[in-house]
């Protein structure tokens, strides 16, 4: 059953991510040209399996959408690299955050619980010279 964009957008909406469905496949290298593509994958920076999935990506776009030039999808297809760049910073920079303040909530959590301790003994040392105050008042008091 097709979906249209108004289905998929009123999902999403309602907070219901759609997916389009997946279907895992084998890539194939000739030997020929395994060592060049190994080569772009690991200078792009890429895992092989991104590598892969862009440049399958980059030859379907081209192939599907005939009147733009090779050229112009490149720089397309290098924009959304960037982009996705500055996103992977983003989340980096996200979990180092997420790091330094579980670090804090540890720290806070520690010093929180030695100062339950801390007051446990100062109300106990408190209670004991009440004592021995109202003891001396009473022997104050004596004739």
């Amino acid at each position: 059953m097709a979906q249209t964009l108004a289905d998929v957008e009123s999902s999403v909406l309602d907070g219901n991510v759609v997916f389009p469905p997946t279907e895992r496949i084998t890539v194939e290298v000739p030997e020929e040209i395994k060592t060049e593509f190994d080569a772009l994958i690991h200078r792009m920076g890429w895992t092989r399996e991104e590598g892969i999935k862009i440049l399958l990506a980059y030859g379907a776009d081209t192939l599907t959408r005939a009147e733009r030039s090779p050229d112009e999808v490149y720089n397309e297809w290098a924009a959304a690299r960037a982009e996705m760049a500055v996103l992977r910073h983003r989340a980096y920079v996200a979990a180092e955050a997420i790091r330094s303040l579980s670090l804090n909530i540890t720290g806070l959590t520690a010093s929180n619980s030695q100062y339950q301790r801390s007051l446990a003994v100062q109300r106990a040392r408190r209670d004991r010279l009440r004592r021995a105050v109202a003891d001396l008042e009473a022997q104050a008091r004596r004739p």
